[in-house]
């Protein structure tokens, strides 16, 4: 990660910098930049919209209050990595535009889409259109795929 350092407006640097996602704070006759810690985004169902109630669902034992412990965990594991998570939840009738203004928002080094929003036949066409938006709005993003509600530390390892 770089240092903290001092650079005045001028400097050929302060580009360069911006364009590995650090702040740039300061006044007009010295500025100075703060690293940031790579930036992840999470997009998948919110877990209070998931129907639980399906074979394939008991059969894996998972419920809403699982998900999301599962989900406060991995954030916790990607902090842990010196990471930078957010979470992206939608429903399976949701308006892209929530989706949209999250990709826009920031700079994502990182986009995963969750196993929920990938794994459900009813949900392809969801799937291809978020995966289509990364691309569009965050082409310079890894995109990473958990394998549940426990897998995204190790895919933001895998890419990051």
């Amino acid at each position: 990660m770089l240092e903290e350092s001092i650079f005045h407006p001028s400097d050929p640097e302060i580009e360069a910098i911006r364009g590995c996602g650090a702040r740039i704070v300061g006044t007009a006759a010295t500025l100075r930049f703060v690293p940031t810690a790579q930036q992840v985004l999470v997009v998948g169902f919110d877990p209070d919209s998931v129907d639980f109630s399906t074979p394939e669902m008991v059969a894996a034992h998972l419920t809403a209050d699982v998900v999301l412990a599962g989900i406060a965990a991995e954030d916790e594991r990607i902090r842990a990595l010196g990471y930078a998570v957010e979470r992206c939840h939608i429903t399976p009738d949701t308006d892209l535009r929530v989706v949209r203004e999250r990709l826009t928002s920031n700079r994502w080094d990182a986009v995963l889409i969750g196993a929920g929003l990938r794994t459900r036949p009813q949900a392809l066409l969801l799937f291809e259109q978020v995966i289509n938006l990364v691309h569009e709005l965050a082409p310079g993003a890894r995109i990473g795929l958990p394998s549940g509600p426990t897998g995204a530390a190790d895919a933001v390892q895998r890419w990051l």
